[in-house]
């Protein structure tokens, strides 16, 4: 195995655990996006009621 090809390896590993990061990420941001339209929902309707 040359030291090339052995640091290409690596970085392609290292390119797919950061896409897998990122993927985490995204799907982080989407739940707290939902949240917050969720709150804001609950305070829309809180103001239509008082």
């Amino acid at each position: 195995m040359t030291i090339k090809w052995r640091s290409q390896l690596i970085l392609k590993s290292t390119e797919a655990e950061q896409e897998s990061e990122i993927a985490v990420l995204k799907n982080m941001l989407t739940l707290q996006q939902q949240q917050l339209e969720r709150i804001e929902n609950l305070l829309s309707q809180r103001q239509l009621l008082s």
